[in-house]
Parts: structure tokens; sequence; C-alpha cells
């Protein structure tokens, strides 16, 4: 869909969240589903952009990454709260805040929703990866 893709850059591209951090919350995203064709697609933009290999290759595993930037461990955290227990505590958003600003709050939190309807997609209609692709993430 047209509009969907658009919407996809404008929350990839278009808002003031770093893209670091915008791939950094794409990558937690598609750990979060185990969406490998996410994951192959933003692990490594999220590299590129300048988030360190041992926070990626800690968030496949399901660990928690040592952060060399609090930016990263403020997404980092806000992140893996908001999925796993549905809610956001006020220290952590106030952190996050505190870290990116309001604006981006908000711009982060609507691309983590965007990348999770992707994923699930992906997970939902088994989307298979690119041809020689291999799948990075273990269930």
């Amino acid at each position: 869909c047209e509009r969907g893709a658009a919407f996809g850059t404008l929350l990839r591209d278009g808002t003031s969240v770093p893209k670091r951090l915008s791939e950094l919350a794409i990558a937690i995203t598609a750990r979060y589903w185990t969406a490998q064709f996410e994951w192959n697609a933003h692990a490594p933009l999220a590299v590129r952009a300048g988030v360190s290999q041992d926070v990626i290759d800690a968030i496949r595993a399901r660990r928690r990454p040592r952060f060399a930037l609090r930016d990263e461990e403020a997404v980092y955290d806000y992140l893996t709260e908001l999925y796993e227990q549905k809610r956001v505590h006020e220290n952590t958003y106030r952190a996050l805040v505190a870290e990116i600003g309001p604006q981006a709050a908000i711009e982060l939190t609507a691309i983590a929703g965007f990348y999770s309807a992707i994923a699930m997609l992906i997970v939902a209609f088994e989307v298979d990866l690119p041809q020689g692709a291999v799948p990075q993430l273990p269930e």
C-alpha cells in the first residue's frame, strides 16, 4: 500500500528522532516480535547509523545491552518496558524525554507502533526472507 509505505518513510526519515535511535527502536521491535525479515533489514542499518554491534548482539540474544550512550539506554528501557509490561512508568518516560525531548518521544512511540504492525504482518503471514538470506534471530 502506497500510503503505508509513505507513512513508514516519514516515520523512519522525517522525524526529530536521530536515525541511530530510530533504527535501534526498529531493531528492538523486530526482536520483540522475532520478525526475521524486519531484523535482517534493520539490524545492519542500526549498526551503520552508529549503534554498536555489541548492543545489537545483546538485543538479538534477548540480553540487556551495556550501553555507552544514555539516549540508547533510555530508548531501550522505554520500548522494552512498553512491550513487556504494556505500560511505561513515569520515571522511564521522564528518562526518555530528558534524552530526546517530548516530541521525539511521541515520534519514537509512533515508529515502534508502525514497525510492530509490520512485524505482526511478517510473523502472521510467515513472510520469507529474500532468497539467500539466513535467519538471524533465534526463536
